[in-house]
């Protein structure tokens, strides 16, 4: 025969603390950059290290945010 059974323990309730909030890995630019500057940087770029489709890819994101 079993013994009594022991009822549930009492429901603590947990403080839900909110999730911090992300952080963005790059800070945002201070300035917007004029085309010359814009033009001078990307030509800087070392992007020898990308595959040609990166390379493309890089350079359709580039065409588009420009325009």
């Amino acid at each position: 025969m079993a013994g009594p059974s022991k009822g549930k323990p009492p429901l603590v309730k947990k403080e839900i603390t909110p999730p911090e909030p992300v952080k963005p890995s790059r800070p945002k630019p201070e300035k917007t950059l004029s085309l010359d500057e814009a033009t001078e940087r990307l030509a800087a770029l070392n992007l020898s290290g990308l595959t040609e489709e990166d390379r493309i890819a890089a350079v359709l994101e580039i065409r588009a945010r420009l325009s």
